[in-house]
């Protein structure tokens, strides 16, 4: 593990497992985002996109809801985070090409 950079809306200094050439997880403090602190400590998982704008779409289409607008973070890529119907959250990412 290393230690993450702060940067970004969910700024703060979290660790983060990657095996050479993949990132699987980051613990990030709870505090980093005000609106999540409120859920607790939980999983986000986030899924790998090919385009993150289009995705959201689908998910609002198939009954799903946009819980933090798609952004663009430098070195990272474009994400998201929604929910499905039942209100399970989760993010999309299309992750910046290196």
């Amino acid at each position: 593990m290393r230690r993450a950079r702060p940067q970004g809306p969910r700024a703060g200094t979290g660790l983060r497992q990657e095996p050479p050439g993949a990132r699987v997880g980051e613990l990030v403090p709870l505090n980093a985002v005000a609106t999540r602190a409120v859920a607790g400590p939980h999983w986000l998982p986030y899924f790998e996109v090919d385009d993150c704008d289009a995705t959201v779409a689908e998910v609002e289409r198939l009954g799903g809801k946009l819980t933090l607008e798609p952004m663009e973070m430098e070195g990272v890529g474009k994400f998201a985070d929604v929910a499905d119907p039942d209100g399970a959250e989760f993010a999309l990412i299309r992750s910046a090409q290196p």
